[in-house]
């Protein structure tokens, strides 16, 4: 008898224990970039659907674990809420949002395909469905933009701007190597001697690294759509890449 009020007792405190891991791990969203996959309407057909409200940047960006933001231009939060940057807590199945004074409450959930589904219900829209972002770099890409460091001139970037960034810079011909154009490939690394531009390549959560027999370096990026690259120059701070595939990218 005792033993069975033993195991009775074990199994609840398991049962406990595994209820506290997954509320841990539901504290908070998974940090990264996200992008609007799909919407479901609130209007029926009968309805005017031109009563939608109307954004054009459909990112949202966790953060941290109590942080996040739309954004973009005539963002998703400015649309529906006059607002696109807020502290968040999940509690139970609802996002609160918090920015200042404003307050809102969502229900949220993971759809079958993984999105974050945020119930809105609002702006003509009952659910926005949100997928995360991960980085694949397959085929050639060009630098399509750059951020100047503030103590640059555009003279100076002028100089890379018509040689190093021309053309295709950058072509991830297999998963895991990319050749870089040879111009491209001395200003990304500081090192004009450079002969072998072809490098092995591993994409981790915050950086790339490239490796070949001669050099071994490695780049900060963020990607929200677009692969913005943080660069160790005194003249850039960031690029961005376009893939050709995509030219309207940006």
């Amino acid at each position: 008898m005792k033993d069975r009020i033993f195991i009775f007792f074990i199994a609840i405190a398991l049962i406990l224990m595994t209820n506290c891991t997954t509320d841990s791990k539901s504290t908070n969203l998974e940090k990264g970039y996200y992008h609007l996959k799909r919407s479901n309407s609130q209007l029926k057909i009968k309805d005017d659907l031109s009563q939608t409200v109307k954004f054009t940047s459909a990112n949202l960006h966790i953060i941290d674990k109590d942080s996040l933001e739309f954004i973009g231009d005539n963002n998703i939060g400015n649309a529906l809420w006059g607002h696109d940057k807020f502290k968040y807590k999940l509690k139970g199945k609802k996002i609160h949002l918090i920015d200042g004074n404003y307050k809102n409450k969502i229900k949220y959930s993971f759809t079958p395909d993984s999105l974050l589904e945020l119930e809105v219900n609002t702006g003509g829209f009952k659910s926005l469905c949100f997928d995360y972002l991960v980085l694949e770099l397959d085929g050639r890409y060009s630098i399509a933009g750059f951020q100047i460091r503030e103590e640059a001139t555009w003279e100076e970037a002028g100089k890379y701007i018509n040689t190093a960034f021309k053309g295709d810079c950058l072509n991830f011909f297999e998963k895991d190597s990319v050749v870089l154009s040879k111009p491209f490939a001395k200003f990304i690394t500081n090192d004009s001697t450079l002969s072998d531009s072809i490098f092995k390549f591993q994409i981790q959560k915050d950086k790339i690294l490239f490796a070949n027999k001669d050099k071994r370096f490695e780049i900060t990026y963020q990607y929200d759509g677009i692969v913005r690259l943080f660069v160790d120059n005194n003249v850039f701070e960031r690029l961005d890449l376009v893939d050709l595939k995509n030219k309207n990218a940006l």
